[in-house]
C-alpha cells in the first residue's frame, strides 16, 4: 500500500522544464520633475509643470477637485514631444468658485493616471 501511495505521489511532481518568459520592455512614459507644483494665486489655482520626457504627441487632462471631491472643472492640453525640458501652466478655470480646503488637480495621458498634485486653500 505505502508503494502505492509514493508512486501515486511521485507523479505530482514537475517533469517539464517551465517557459522562460520574454523580459517586458518597458513603455515609455510621460516624466513630470520639480518644480512642478499647484499653488494659489491671488483668486485661483495655478498648475506649473516641467515636462522632461514627452514620448509621444497626445492629450494631457487636467481635472480640478473641490474639497468636496467633486470635480469642478475639467481641461485638456495638447503635448508634443520635444528635445528639452519645458514648462507649463495651467489654471482653474474662473467658472470654479474657489473656497476653503484642499484642492487637487488630476492629470491623466494616454488614459493613465500621471500624477497628482495638492494644495490647500486658505481664506483670502
Amino acid at each position: 500500500m505505502r508503494f502505492l501511495l509514493l508512486l501515486v505521489l511521485s507523479g505530482c511532481t514537475f517533469t517539464y522544464t517551465p517557459i522562460v518568459r520574454e523580459a517586458r520592455v518597458p513603455e515609455p512614459r510621460l516624466v513630470i520633475t520639480e518644480p512642478s507644483e499647484l499653488v494659489q494665486n491671488e483668486t485661483s489655482l495655478q498648475l506649473n509643470l516641467s515636462l522632461a520626457v514627452v514620448p509621444e504627441a497626445d492629450w494631457l487632462a487636467v481635472q480640478w477637485f473641490s474639497p468636496g471631491n467633486d470635480e469642478v472643472a475639467a481641461e485638456s492640453v495638447w503635448l508634443e514631444p520635444g528635445s528639452g525640458p519645458r514648462t507649463l501652466s495651467v489654471s482653474l478655470p474662473p467658472s470654479a468658485i474657489l473656497e476653503p480646503g484642499l484642492w487637487r488637480a488630476v492629470l491623466s495621458y494616454q488614459g493613465r493616471l500621471a500624477r497628482q498634485f495638492a494644495v490647500t486653500v486658505s481664506v483670502r
